[in-house]
């Protein structure tokens, strides 16, 4: 959903949960009003890769211990940085607890 309020274009999500707690009530969640005209998103381009045949993981919530090297598996892992910020902190407003 996404249209003009007040003259000011808005976006809504369904990726912010509507089941906190606020009071008695649980079917609350939060309300975020940015001016994302003065976001400023850092991303470091530079995507790393490393490829493992000796790690390990778990699995089965952390129960299951893995070895790649003992059933001959090869682990990727790929990681690059990104991070975001405000220009201007005041033009940054949530609102928690907010019933839906």
């Amino acid at each position: 959903m996404s249209g003009v309020f007040d003259g000011v274009p808005f976006f809504a999500t369904n990726q912010l949960p509507a089941n906190l707690t606020q009071g008695t009530a649980s079917n609350a969640t939060d309300l975020y009003l940015i001016n994302m005209a003065e976001a400023i998103v850092g991303e470091n381009m530079t995507l790393e890769i490393d490829v493992s045949s000796e790690a390990s993981y778990t699995t089965d919530g952390g129960t299951t211990w893995v070895s790649a090297f003992q059933n001959a598996q090869t682990l990727f892992r790929a990681i690059m940085r990104h991070d975001i910020t405000h220009r201007r902190p005041n033009q940054v407003i949530v609102q928690t607890g907010v019933l839906v």
